[in-house]
């Protein structure tokens, strides 16, 4: 459940002491949505490349202690909650070490690189009494949530099909060198990890029914990337597609890729009903509605709601940081939280095993290994 957006802290009363471990790109966006939040003082930045630690804290003017090793940032009793924007090979163990100590976490996406570090997640989570909650940032974009709020308000019927899609091109040249979400030590897979995790989030959400069966195919165009070792072999995945059943009997249909020429942020979604389809496309900034017509008649679509989902760069990240810090203002259980999160992890296992086995495969939720007492 949402917080009501009118809901204020009071500021005399809560101040929230910040320490961000990872001083890169989205390290980048969550300062400076902190920096923006009036109940929010970013008091330490960890990283292992200091200069950049440095440099975040000036070019956001946040004054904070800069620290090489994030066990550090943890010791420090001013810091109430702790960001986690490193590789995600790192998420678990920061993130159970931060729970441990009694801090709150926002963790990056995706929680992990392995199903039992995802599991240890949610069960350090569980054990805290503080807000444990995942980046997935697309829940937080202005037309999601009026997209979520229209889908509760009307009548939909039977949900048919659900397509969603989101194309990055920053892989398209050969010559762009190796980066960490490359590189297997690092993460679990390419863009499926990575773009696709948005969408199995996001749909998900929307629909308020889980995924119960995966058919993938994962593919990597460039086998050699520029590396400071030499030429290295690429074994992630560029793109991946896949195709699913909900619960709730609707059939989805993914696609993801970084080597998508012609789209430097395209991402979109659109849900097909017995007696209304909805569609929305970053790129458009509105959402759209179609009501069924009579036999015969042609489609049409109208705008839902004409405003723009982003209009300030970072804007979702924003959204994303004051939600979570109300949560802990108002001790709140976040959205999404470590065990919604691990939904997600479940549907990403269960699609790598379909591209290895080549075959469809069935996710089965009613006999989990493990579930958090703190589930919904």
């Amino acid at each position: 459940m949402r917080i009501p957006f009118w809901e204020k802290p009071n500021k005399a009363q809560a101040t929230v002491g910040i320490g961000i471990v990872g001083a890169g790109m989205i390290g980048h966006f969550l300062a400076g949505a902190c920096r923006n939040n009036p109940y929010v003082k970013v008091v330490a930045i960890a990283d292992p490349n200091t200069g950049a630690a440095e440099a975040l804290s000036a070019r956001k003017g946040l004054e904070a202690k800069i620290f090489v090793r994030h066990q550090e940032l943890l010791a420090m009793d001013d810091v109430d909650a702790v960001l986690v924007c490193t590789p995600n090979d790192l998420h678990a163990s920061i993130c159970i070490a931060a729970l441990e100590d009694g801090k709150h976490v926002l963790c990056e996406k995706p929680m992990a690189t392995d199903w039992n570090s995802a599991q240890a997640m949610v069960w350090a989570a569980d054990q805290a009494s503080t807000v444990a909650m995942v980046g997935y940032t697309k829940r937080f974009f202005p037309a999601i949530s009026k997209l979520e709020a229209l889908m509760h308000r009307k009548h939909l019927g039977q949900i048919y099909h659900v397509r969603a899609h989101y194309f990055q091109q920053w892989l398209s040249d050969p010559k762009t060198p190796c980066s960490w979400r490359l590189q297997e030590n690092q993460t679990r897979t390419g863009v499926l990890d990575d773009l696709g995790s948005h969408l199995i989030d996001l749909t998900q959400f929307l629909l308020k029914s889980k995924i119960t069966n995966v058919s993938g195919r994962m593919k990597t165009f460039i086998p050699k990337r520029k590396s400071p070792e030499g030429r290295k072999s690429m074994t992630l995945d560029d793109a991946c597609a896949f195709t699913t059943d909900f619960e709730n009997g609707a059939m989805g249909v993914f696609e993801v890729s970084r080597n998508s020429t012609g789209n430097t942020e395209a991402w979109g979604i659109e849900i097909n009903a017995e007696k209304l389809s909805f569609r929305y496309r970053n790129t458009d900034k509105q959402i759209e509605m179609s009501h069924r017509r009579p036999h015969g008649s042609p489609a049409r679509w109208d705008k839902a709601w004409i405003g723009k989902s982003n209009s300030r760069p970072g804007e979702e990240y924003q959204a994303e940081v004051d939600y979570f810090v109300k949560c802990i203002c108002f001790n709140h259980q976040a959205s999404p939280n470590f065990s919604t999160a691990l939904k997600t992890e479940h549907v990403i296992e269960a699609i790598i095993t379909s591209c290895e086995k080549q075959a469809s495969v069935e996710i089965d939720w009613e006999n989990e290994k493990w579930k958090s007492s703190k589930e919904k």
